[in-house]
């Protein structure tokens, strides 16, 4: 029986891979840019689209493993050996693009960090202020009681 991968599939689901790393780390890169310029909106929609890419990644792992594991079965192994052949082509560059995102994402964790200290330091500053003006700003009129200790 054949299988229902062939080397010219394998090829393609290892080119998919190496595509959808690239544009991880290019995702990445954005974010580190977005942070910077404070635009929110565009990072959360970064995050959303680079854990898209990290599930499409996933995916085509589980595609691989199960290729390899019916293979295994099989007792052929000849599309095993073919598997581990353009592993070994891809490796590299998938080892170079996952050290070049490693950096970066703690680049953007402690960039976030930063900004959620800062932004806690001013809400603390704006309450310190408020608590402040409450204190002596009253608008309410205090009518001064005597006590008649006579009585």
């Amino acid at each position: 029986m054949d299988h229902p991968y062939t080397q010219e599939k394998l090829q393609a689901l290892f080119d998919e891979k190496l595509a959808a790393l690239k544009r991880y780390l290019a995702i990445t890169d954005e974010m580190e840019t977005e942070i910077t310029n404070s635009d929110l909106r565009q990072l959360k929609s970064l995050i959303f689209n680079r854990q898209k890419y990290m599930r499409k990644i996933q995916q085509i792992d589980k595609k691989i493993n199960s290729i390899k594991q019916l293979d295994l079965k099989k007792s052929t192994n000849t599309l095993y050996n073919n598997l581990a052949e353009i592993y070994d082509r891809y490796r590299q560059d998938y080892l170079c693009i996952l050290k070049a995102v490693s950096p970066m994402d703690e680049n953007v964790f402690f960039m976030l960090e930063r900004q959620s200290e800062k932004i806690k330091t001013e809400l603390l500053t704006i309450k310190k202020n408020k608590n402040a003006a409450s204190s002596y700003g009253s608008n309410k009129i205090n009518i001064s009681k005597y006590l008649d200790t006579r009585r």
